[in-house]
C-alpha cells in the first residue's frame, strides 16, 4: 500500500497529495487527498489495476464524462478524473461523515420517519438522473454517504462507465456490477435495458433493509442470493416492522415487484406514494418460498451467474421533457437564516445552478453561495452587514445592499463595487440593468418610486412615481416583465406593512392592472406568477404578461413561507427554467431563562413574537406579535401568559414601557395616504385613543428608550444617510433632535436606569461592537465588547451591561461590569449562556432583563434552517 501511495504522490505532485487511505470496494480503493490547486480535501477513488487494464484509459475517461454533468444536491458531484501512471482515478468531494451503511451497521433498524426522508432524498437525486439518462445500477447503503444527515448518492454514473468501457471484457477480471443484494431481477438476470425502475427496485431494498434490519433477499452465497431475487417474494415489510405505514407497505411492494412493468412508472412516483395514498391495482403475489418451475429456476441460476460476472447494460434512451416534480431540502447547517423583516435573504441563479443565502453565525451574518454540485458553501468575504442578496444574468456577479447602499461583488471573489443608493430591495434585470423597489417606503421620498440603475453603475433613474391620492405608500420587490415596459410590483396601501396588492404598471402610461392580493411576487418564464398571501401561503397560477391576467387554477406550493406575514418579506425566488427555492417558516417561543440559560417560563402557543421588554415592576411583558391579520402590540402577564391586546391597526411594533408602566410606546404608520411611520402612545387602561407622539417627513421613527422622568425619549429615525439617534420631548412642537456625537451607523440604545449613560452598537471600526458614553456626549466613550458585540441591555442596578457576543463556535450572552468612573470602563466580563437560538432584530434589542437582574425574556427561533428547493415546479398543475 505504502509504494502504491508514493507512485500516486509521484505522478500526482502537481494536482494532488495523497493522505491516507480510507478503504476498498469492488472496482476502487478510496484514498484521502488534499486538492492543491483548491486547497481542500477530497476523495481520491483508484479503479483497481485489472479493472484498469482490461477498461483502458480513453474510453473510461469518455464514458464518465456523463457523470460530470449531474448536478444535484443529493448527488456526490465529480470533481476530476484522468489517468496517472497505470492508474485511473475520479475525484469527488470528500465526505465527513458517515455511510448509510456504517449507521446500518451501528443501529441495525432506522427510525421510520428517517427510513422515509432518507429514501425520498435518493429518490429524487435518481429521477434527475434519469430524466438526464443515467442509471446509477449500484444503489446500496454503502454508496449513500450521509453529510450532517443529508444524504449523498455516492459513485453516480461510475456503474456506467464501467460497463460501457469495459463491456464484456469484465469477464476477465473476475469482477461485477451490482450488489447481490440490491440488484433487480433484470440486473441479476443480465438484461441489456436496464432503465430507471432498475434503481428503484434497489432503492426499495435498501429502504426495506433501514425499516426490517436486513435486505428483502438473504443467503449464505451471492448465487443463493440472486436465485431468491429471481424466484421468491420477499416478505411483506409489515411482518419484520409492524409499524410500518401502510403507504409505506404498499409502495415497497409495488417498487420490489419482479417485472419493471409492474413497478412504479418514475422513482419520483416512488417517493410520493411514501407518505400519500397509493393508486392502481395491486396482483395477487406469489407467496415468499412458494416454488417455481424446475426450469424457470435453473435459467435463473444460470443467468444470474453470467450476470453476476458480466454486468453488461447500455442505457436506455430517455424523453428529456419527461421531467419530474421533486422536492428536497437544503440545510443551512453554516447559521440560520434571519427573520424576514427587511430583506430578501434568499437568491438563486437563473440556470438553477447557484444559490446565495445570508446566515446569522457566530454573532454576525454571512453571504453564503452555494453551487448545487458541492456539498459545502464559500462565504463571501466582506458581507457581514449585506442584505438582499441577488444574482446577475450569468450568474457570476452577486449584487447587495449594505445599510443604504447597492454594491456589487464577484461571486468567485474580489472587492465590492458601490452602484448608488438605495433600499435593500434589489432585482438584477435580464439587461444588465438592476432595480432597486423603495423597501416598502422603508426610506427615501413619499413620492418616488421604483429606480433603474443602469449596467455597469451610475445614478440611478426613475421608473415609478407614487400614487398617494390612490393610496399608494410604496412600490417594492420589482421585476421587468417581458418586453421591458411592464413592471411587476407589491402596492403598499396607505401603511407601512399590511395591506399590498400585486400590480402590474405600464412604464409608458403609468396605468396600475391589480392582480392579487399578497406581500410579494414573482414571474417566471414558464409563463407563471409565484407569490405569497399574508397568511403566509406561497400560490402559483398561469399568468399571460401580455393580456395581464391569471389564465389557470391557482395551487399551493407551500403552506408556511418565510416572511409571508403582513410584516416581512416572503422568502422565495424563482428561475426562468422551472426552479424555486424558499424558506419554510420558522417557529418562534417567547421564553424566560434565567442566567445560566436554563428556560423557566414557556408563553403558549408559538407564534411570530418580536421585540419584549418588560414593564418596569416585570409582572407584564409588552410584545408585538404578527399574525396573518396584521402585526399589533400586546401585554402578557408573566405570571400566567393571559394576553391583553392593546392596538388594533394591524401596522405597529417595537414597544417600549413608559416609566410608570401606565402606557407603551410603538411604531406604527398612521392610516393616511403617504405617510411616514411615527411613534405613537397608548394607554393601557384603554381609556384614550392612541395619542400620536411624532410622524415626520423625512424618514420612518420607531422608539429607542424613555429617560427616567419620562419627559423625553430617544427614537430611531431612518433616513437616507443611515440610522439616527434622536431625543424626542412630547409637547406642542415635538421636533426630534439628533443625540450629540452620534452618528448614522449607532443603533440598539439603551438608557442606564438613571437616564446619564447611553450603550449602543455601531460598526464603524467594521465590525459591530457595543460602546457606553455619557448621554450628553462629552466625556468620552468605552468599547464594552471585545472582539465583537451586539445589543445592549442594562441591568436594573446600572452597574452591568449585557450583551450578545459572538466566539469562535458560537454566540453568547456577556455580562460586562461597568465602573462608569469617570471616566467610564469595564471592570470585568463574564459569559453567561449561549444565544445561538435567540433570534436578533434591527435596530434594537430582541430581549430584555426582568427587574431582578436574574432572567431575561427572548425570541427563541428553532435551532438551524434549510431552504426548500423544488425542481420542475410546474408539473404540480399536472397532478390530478
Amino acid at each position: 500500500m505504502t509504494a502504491v501511495i508514493d507512485r500516486l504522490n509521484a505522478a500526482l505532485a502537481d494536482r494532488y497529495q495523497i493522505l491516507q487511505p480510507l478503504g476498498q470496494g469492488g472496482m476502487a480503493t478510496v484514498y484521502l487527498a488534499q486538492d492543491l490547486r483548491h486547497d481542500r480535501r477530497v476523495a481520491l477513488k483508484v479503479l483497481r489495476p485489472e479493472l484498469a487494464a482490461v477498461i483502458g484509459a480513453d474510453r473510461f475517461l469518455n464514458e464518465i464524462k456523463v457523470t460530470a454533468n449531474l448536478q444535484h444536491p443529493n448527488i456526490l458531484a465529480l470533481y476530476d478524473s484522468g489517468e496517472a501512471d497505470t492508474f485511473l482515478y475520479y475525484v469527488m468531494p470528500f465526505v465527513q461523515g458517515e455511510s448509510l451503511r456504517d449507521r446500518l451497521n451501528r443501529e441495525t433498524q432506522l427510525p421510520i420517519e428517517d427510513s422515509i426522508r432518507i429514501t425520498q432524498s435518493v429518490a429524487a437525486a435518481l429521477d434527475y438522473a434519469h430524466r438526464h439518462d443515467v442509471i446509477h445500477r449500484d444503489i446500496k447503503p454503502a454508496n449513500i454517504l450521509l453529510h450532517d444527515g443529508q444524504p449523498m448518492v455516492a459513485d453516480f454514473g461510475i456503474a456506467l462507465a464501467v460497463t460501457q468501457a469495459g463491456g464484456e471484457r469484465l469477464t476477465e477480471t473476475g469482477l461485477s456490477v451490482g450488489t447481490p443484494h440490491y440488484m433487480s431481477p433484470e440486473q441479476a438476470m443480465g438484461d441489456r435495458e436496464l432503465d430507471g425502475r432498475s434503481d428503484q427496485y434497489s432503492l426499495a431494498c435498501v429502504m426495506y433493509e433501514m425499516l426490517a434490519g436486513e435486505p428483502p433477499h438473504t443467503g449464505p452465497n451471492s448465487q443463493a442470493v440472486v436465485a431468491k431475487i429471481l424466484t421468491e417474494n420477499p416478505k411483506p415489510i409489515t411482518e419484520a416492522r409492524r409499524s410500518t405505514p401502510p403507504a409505506v407497505a404498499a409502495a415497497l411492494e409495488i417498487a420490489l415487484e419482479k417485472l419493471p412493468a409492474d413497478r412504479f412508472h418514475t422513482t419520483d412516483a416512488f417517493a410520493a406514494a411514501l407518505t400519500g395514498p397509493v393508486t392502481g391495482t395491486y396482483r395477487p403475489r406469489v407467496a415468499p418460498g412458494a416454488p417455481r418451475p424446475l426450469w424457470f429456476v435453473i435459467l435463473g441460476i444460470a443467468a444470474a451467474a453470467l450476470a453476476f460476472v458480466i454486468g453488461r447494460a447500455t442505457a436506455p434512451s430517455h424523453d428529456p421533457t419527461d421531467a419530474g416534480l421533486a422536492r428536497f431540502s437544503i440545510r443551512t447547517t453554516e447559521g440560520t437564516i434571519p427573520g424576514a423583516q427587511w430583506a430578501p435573504w434568499v437568491a438563486i441563479s437563473r440556470d438553477g445552478a447557484r444559490i446565495a443565502y445570508r446566515v446569522n453565525r457566530r454573532g454576525e451574518a454571512a453571504i453564503l453561495v452555494r453551487p448545487l454540485e458541492a456539498l459545502s458553501t464559500t462565504a463571501i468575504p466582506g458581507l457581514q452587514d449585506a442584505m438582499a442578496p441577488t444574482f446577475s444574468p450569468d450568474g457570476q456577479w452577486l449584487a447587495f445592499a449594505r445599510a443604504f447602499d447597492i454594491f456589487r461583488i464577484p461571486v468567485a471573489g474580489g472587492a465590492a463595487e458601490r452602484l448608488a443608493s438605495g433600499a435593500p430591495d434589489i432585482t438584477w434585470n435580464h439587461d444588465g440593468s438592476i432595480l432597486v423597489g423603495d423597501g416598502s417606503g422603508q426610506i427615501v421620498s413619499n413620492t418616488q418610486g421604483v429606480r433603474r440603475i443602469p449596467a455597469g453603475g451610475g445614478d440611478p433613474e426613475p421608473l415609478t412615481q407614487l400614487d398617494p391620492s390612490g393610496g399608494e405608500y410604496g412600490h417594492s420587490f420589482p421585476q421587468l416583465l417581458p418586453g421591458g415596459e411592464q413592471l411587476l410590483v407589491t402596492v403598499s396601501e396607505a401603511v407601512y406593512f399590511g395591506a399590498r396588492t400585486i400590480a402590474v404598471i405600464d412604464l409608458s402610461t403609468g396605468e396600475r392592472t391589480k392582480l392579487v392580493t399578497g406581500t410579494r411576487a414573482r414571474y417566471a418564464a414558464t409563463g407563471h406568477l409565484v407569490w405569497a398571501e399574508p397568511t403566509g401561503r406561497l400560490l402559483a397560477s398561469a399568468f399571460d404578461p401580455k393580456r395581464l391576467e391569471l389564465t389557470g387554477p391557482t395551487i399551493t406550493l407551500a403552506e408556511e413561507v418565510s416572511g409571508a406575514t403582513a410584516d416581512g418579506v416572503a422568502q422565495f425566488e424563482v428561475t426562468d427554467g422551472g426552479a424555486l427555492i424558499y424558506v419554510p417558516a420558522q417557529p418562534r417561543q417567547l421564553v424566560v431563562v434565567d442566567r445560566a440559560g436554563r428556560t423557566v417560563t414557556v408563553f403558549d402557543p408559538p407564534g411570530v413574537y418580536h421585540s419584549p421588554r418588560y414593564s418596569p415592576d416585570g409582572r407584564q411583558i409588552a410584545v408585538d406579535i404578527s399574525e396573518p391579520s396584521g402585526r399589533d402590540i400586546w401585554v402578557i402577564n408573566a405570571a400566567d401568559g393571559s394576553k391583553l391586546k392593546v392596538t388594533f391597526s394591524g401596522n405597529t411594533n417595537d414597544p417600549v414601557w413608559a416609566p410608570d408602566g401606565r402606557s407603551v410606546t410603538y411604531g406604527s404608520a398612521v392610516l393616511s395616504p403617504g405617510s411616514r411611520r411615527g411613534v405613537y402612545r397608548v394607554a393601557l387602561d384603554g381609556a384614550t385613543e392612541p395619542e400620536s407622539l411624532f410622524v415626520g417627513a423625512d424618514g420612518d421613527r420607531t422608539p429607542g428608550a424613555w429617560f427616567p422622568d419620562g419627559r423625553s425619549a430617544i427614537t430611531i429615525a431612518a433616513k437616507p444617510t443611515g440610522w439616527q439617534l434622536e431625543t424626542l420631548e412630547p409637547g406642542p412642537e415635538r421636533t426630534p433632535v439628533a443625540m450629540p456625537n452620534t452618528r448614522p451607523e449607532h443603533a440598539w440604545p439603551a438608557l442606564s436606569p438613571d437616564g446619564r449613560w447611553l450603550a449602543y452598537q455601531s460598526n464603524e471600526t467594521g465590525r459591530p461592537e457595543v460602546y457606553v458614553r455619557p448621554v450628553s456626549g462629552s466625556g468620552g466613550r468605552a468599547v464594552v465588547s471585545r472582539d465583537g458585540g451586539t445589543s445592549p441591555v442594562w441591568h436594573p442596578s446600572g452597574r452591568e451591561l449585557f450583551y450578545r457576543h459572538p466566539t469562535g463556535t458560537s454566540e453568547v450572552l456577556v455580562a460586562a461590569r461597568i465602573d462608569t468612573g469617570p471616566p467610564v470602563r469595564v471592570v470585568s466580563r463574564t459569559e453567561l449562556f449561549a444565544t445561538d437560538d435567540i433570534e436578533a432584530a434591527s435596530p434594537h434589542t430582541n430581549y430584555d432583563v426582568h427587574p431582578n437582574g436574574e432572567h431575561f425574556v427572548m425570541v427563541r427561533i428553532q435551532a438551524g434552517s434549510e431552504i426548500i428547493y423544488i425542481q420542475n415546479w410546474t408539473k404540480v398543475f399536472e397532478q390530478p
